[in-house]
C-alpha cells in the first residue's frame, strides 16, 4: 500500500470504519455468508491501512489478519463507531 498524505489516510480510515459499521448493521443475506465475507475484506483493508500508518512498510499477512480479527471484534461488539 503506497503512502498517502495524512488527510487522505484519515479520510480512508473514516470511510472504511463507516462501511464496516453499515455492513454489520445489514440483515444477513444468503445465510450471512456475503456479510461475513465483506466484513472480513473491509476489516483487512482497514488493518492494512492502520499498519502502514503505524510505520510498517510492508504489512505481513499474519499481522493484517491478526489486526483484522481485533477490528471485527470491535465492530461486532459495537465499540467501533462509524459516525
Amino acid at each position: 500500500m503506497a503512502r498517502a498524505k495524512p488527510e487522505a489516510q484519515e479520510k480512508a480510515r473514516r470511510t472504511l470504519i463507516t462501511t464496516l459499521c453499515k455492513i454489520n448493521d445489514l440483515d444477513p443475506v444468503l445465510g450471512g455468508k456475503w456479510k461475513r465475507g465483506m466484513l472480513r475484506y473491509y476489516a483487512a483493508r482497514l488493518a492494512e491501512l492502520m499498519l502502514v500508518e503505524a510505520g510498517s512498510k510492508e504489512p505481513t499477512t499474519p499481522d493484517v489478519v491478526d489486526m483484522a480479527v481485533r477490528i471485527l471484534d470491535l465492530v461486532e461488539s459495537g465499540d467501533l463507531d462509524g459516525s
